[in-house]
């Protein structure tokens, strides 16, 4: 199915985007083996030999609220060294929160507004 996901974006010419779990060592194999094109790895978590491995494939490398997670030192080290031209900073709230912060909620409630792009 991964392979399959890689060949579409190939076909398409979209970027290719990634959430990868638990399987650091099989995805960056598999997208060495298909030459994947750049794209973006979402809700990044992995270690960074996938970090590396993604860079290395011209990918952007796009972090959530995970990082603010007091267990997530490793994370931060690897995100001081990813170059700020190729960092994304994104949410997934409410499923991906952010660390509380001292007395307070872990997020606030959001308005409901229209969608920034309309899907087509």
């Amino acid at each position: 199915m991964f392979r399959a996901h890689i060949a579409a974006s190939q076909t398409s010419g979209l970027p290719l985007i990634i959430h990868a779990r638990a399987a650091d060592d099989a995805v960056a194999r598999v997208l060495r083996e298909e030459r994947a094109p750049p794209g973006v790895m979402h809700c990044f978590s992995s270690g960074r030999g996938l970090a590396e491995a993604a860079l290395d494939l011209g990918f952007y490398i796009s972090i959530s609220g995970i990082v603010t997670f007091k267990n997530a030192e490793e994370l931060r080290a690897i995100v001081r060294d990813v170059p700020l031209e190729r960092l994304l900073v994104e949410t997934d709230a409410p499923i991906s929160r952010r660390c509380r912060i001292a007395g307070g909620a872990t997020s606030r409630p959001m308005s409901r507004r229209p969608p920034l792009l309309s899907p087509r």
